[in-house]
């Protein structure tokens, strides 16, 4: 491409790697990448780069790493290469309005949702947990508002029900980062005209938080299973065991689950026996858990954790 512009990329988490990934192998090659700072992580207390971090080091970008965009230092390196164009997916910081000012051609923000529903940072998480039937790889210009500027470019997803949290999320992912390489010609021309959203249909999303992820066993199977699946890289659907009326009550992860059918003749969060395991009552209908950790342990089927915990058949979960 003769003439190359100079893009700027900023983004932090997975969803922003295949994105960062195929612009680097095309003519639209970010000349910096700007991501959030090295984080420690776990109890061992492992510092771990940011994944957009290892893939721009991989693709011999250079990389900056701000604690914030709002200083004039941030803000002078920025206008000093000169960008026609900032580029973000799942960067995780407000961008300043002096920021935004920086590049010729604008700024274009990828948001994983069919917006105007559900701005905001957890987009992916709330289309799972609404039971949406279609999500969408959307492209829009950044204004000062979340989420909010008009859109460029947008490729809607059927959703059949059954996706986690990870899996939309790498469908989504490539979903955008084709859908960004296959408009930049057009609108770096000038040959694009965004469309406003109708902001009378918008609808937002918030920081997760671990009580989210909280089972309300009173809640139809059909919530539960939604939230399972969303929730099941972090902060995992938890509920509670007491194994016996003067223990502390324990903490139980549920990764994977099922749905049956079922009359309610059970209390909500009754465990009860079912085919070679068990299922838990819900407010209608049971969730047969298939994989599952006890706080402390390992993950293990339900089959193993049954055999581990006889008396685990006919208690009330919390």
């Amino acid at each position: 491409m003769n003439d190359a512009k100079k893009i700027v990329f900023f983004g932090t988490s997975h969803f922003a790697v295949p994105i960062l990934n195929k612009l680097a192998d095309s003519p639209f090659k970010p000349s910096l990448v700007v991501t959030q700072p090295d984080a420690i992580v776990g109890r061992k207390k492992i510092l771990m780069f940011p994944p957009v971090k290892v893939a721009a080091n991989a693709a011999s970008i250079e990389v900056i790493q701000p604690e914030t965009l709002k200083t004039e230092g941030v803000k002078s390196l920025l206008m000093n290469y000169d960008p026609d164009l900032f580029i973000l997916a799942a960067y995780g910081k407000i961008i300043p309005k002096a920021v935004l000012k920086i590049p010729r051609l604008g700024n274009l923000n990828i948001h994983p949702s069919l917006l105007p529903l559900f701005r905001g940072s957890s987009p992916i998480h709330a289309a799972i947990l609404s039971g949406a039937s279609e999500t969408a790889a959307t492209i829009i210009q950044m204004d000062e508002e979340i989420d909010h500027g008009p859109i460029v470019s947008q490729e809607k997803i059927k959703l059949s029900g059954t996706e986690t949290y990870d899996g939309l999320q790498k469908i989504l992912s490539e979903y955008s980062a084709n859908l960004l390489l296959k408009i930049l010609p057009d609108y770096c021309a000038g040959n694009i005209k965004p469309a406003a959203q109708d902001h009378s249909k918008a609808s937002f999303t918030k920081l997760i938080r671990s009580e989210d992820a909280r089972i309300d066993w009173s809640k139809s199977a059909d919530e539960i299973d939604r939230q399972i699946r969303a929730y099941h890289l972090w902060p995992k659907a938890h509920t509670a065991w007491k194994e016996s009326p003067d223990t502390r009550a324990l903490r139980i992860n549920i990764l994977k689950a099922g749905k049956a059918k079922s009359p309610q003749t059970h209390k909500p969060g009754t465990v009860r026996p079912f085919g070679s395991a068990f299922a838990i009552a819900a407010g209608n209908d049971l969730i047969v858990p298939e994989i599952l950790q006890l706080e402390g342990r390992k993950e293990s089927d339900a089959g193993s954790f049954l055999r581990g915990h006889q008396n685990f058949i006919g208690t009330i979960l919390i």
